[in-house]
């Protein structure tokens, strides 16, 4: 009796053991059921903020094309409205796209002036003839109108400066080699407190007798003694009488720039060009041609791959023998191709005076120098008569053997230094000589 009842509390237990296993593992399922429902919402709910964010994400990036668009678009806007201005159309090829040669001769009608090109030399390309075009645009200072005096002179070429400056920011045009010459203006603006002005000296456009004329100015010699003092004299034994705007501190140079009266004297590249060439390289004292032979030699030794090149020949030392004017172009295009700094007597004026940031209220021509330079005396309360031209060293001007110089050199170099000096041809409106043109078309 007693062993039936021990069995059947066997028997109930495991029963008892068996129900709450199945009852447990019910609980389990409905456990990981409930854990399963669980992760699936939160998974569809993450994809659904995954999915927001990419459409987020794509407005952003399609909000953030239109604003690119409009920035092209505004920046294409900028020039056709700077070509409208200047009464110029011109299509211009895209950026590092190569320009298809010609299979006729091109014929550029810029103001009734007829360029053509000879299909046997495809020197000027369509981004060349929007330059000569942009040049020979009515517009221009200079360019054959007739202005009732010098103020109404100097206030065209101002104007016209401006706009330049103005577009050529817009656009992203930058002078080459930039970089050596960034604060370059600060050595060359020239200080006088008493007539509240900065005259931006340039080398070889009349910077002696500007020279002269402050030495009066700051009571170094009698004003009456003005023309009469060296040329030696100017540079070497009152050097240290000019005032030049790095002297002063920059919020001290801001002031200055903002408030005083600031003007220079420019001149066609070409002629400048030629000029510091024939000065510096033929100068009577061989010390000093000596001296920027060196120069030459210093940097084809920095940049002694530039020998190597086929065609070029480069010579070894260039000292003791005369310096050919192709191979000094072939230095200045070298000099801004490479970056390297270049003597002032050669940069370009735009880049020792940069017009553009310092904002320049007076532009002279040596063309009209006299008459220029008279006005802005007269602006600036100065009673000292600007000296006469005594100093050269050549009978003939500049101007009547450019020709003479520039013919003999090939044309891919020609288009080199084109390609250097026309930001200054642009940025002061010097009409680009016929016979260079010629040069570069025949």
């Amino acid at each position: 009796m007693k062993k039936r009842a021990n069995y059947g509390v066997l028997v109930f237990a495991f029963v008892t053991m068996l129900f709450v296993f199945r009852r447990a593992s019910q609980l389990n399922k409905d456990k990981e059921a409930s854990i399963i429902e669980k992760l699936n919402n939160e998974n569809k709910a993450s994809l659904i903020q995954e999915e927001a964010s990419m459409i987020v994400t794509q407005q952003q990036l399609m909000s953030k094309n239109i604003i690119q668009d409009k920035d092209i678009n505004q920046k294409q806007h900028t020039k056709k409205t700077f070509d409208t201005i200047l009464d110029v159309q011109v299509e211009r090829p895209e950026k590092n796209a190569e320009v298809q040669p010609q299979k006729d001769a091109v014929i550029v009608e810029a103001q009734k002036d007829v360029v053509k090109v000879n299909p046997q030399n495809k020197i000027l390309d369509r981004y060349d003839e929007y330059w000569f075009k942009w040049l020979d645009n009515p517009n221009m200072p200079d360019s054959g109108q007739v202005y009732k005096n010098a103020k109404e002179r100097l206030k065209s070429r101002k104007s016209w400066m401006e706009s330049t400056c103005k577009y050529m920011i817009k656009a992203g045009y930058k002078t080459p080699n930039m970089k050596p010459f960034q604060d370059e203006y600060k050595k060359h603006y020239m200080v006088n407190h008493d007539h509240r002005m900065l005259y931006c000296y340039l080398p070889k456009v009349a910077n002696t007798n500007f020279r002269r004329v402050i030495l009066g100015l700051e009571g170094v010699v009698p004003k009456n003694k003005v023309p009469n003092v060296d040329g030696y004299d100017v540079y070497f034994k009152y050097d240290d009488k000019y005032t030049y705007l790095q002297q002063f501190t920059e919020r001290q140079q801001q002031a200055l720039l903002h408030t005083y009266i600031k003007f220079m004297v420019v001149r066609d590249p070409l002629e400048r060009l030629l000029s510091g060439y024939r000065n510096k390289y033929f100068h009577p004292n061989p010390n000093h041609v000596d001296e920027f032979l060196r120069k030459i030699n210093v940097f084809y030794q920095e940049h002694g791959y530039l020998r190597d090149r086929i065609g070029i020949p480069i010579r070894e030392d260039f000292r003791n023998v005369s310096l050919q004017f192709q191979e000094f172009l072939i230095f200045f295009t070298d000099t801004y191709d490479e970056e390297a700094f270049l003597n002032e007597h050669f940069t370009l004026s735009s880049q020792l005076c940069d017009p553009c940031k310092t904002k320049i209220n007076f532009i002279a021509k040596y063309d009209t120098l006299y008459e220029d330079v008279d006005y802005i005396f007269q602006e600036l309360k100065i009673d000292i008569p600007f000296p006469g031209r005594n100093d050269n060293y050549y009978v003939n001007k500049t101007t009547d053997v450019e020709l003479q110089y520039y013919k003999q050199i090939p044309k891919w170099l020609l288009r080199k230094v084109w390609n250097i000096v026309k930001y200054d041809y642009v940025i002061f409106g010097f009409k680009v000589p016929h016979w260079f043109k010629q040069l570069l078309t025949l």
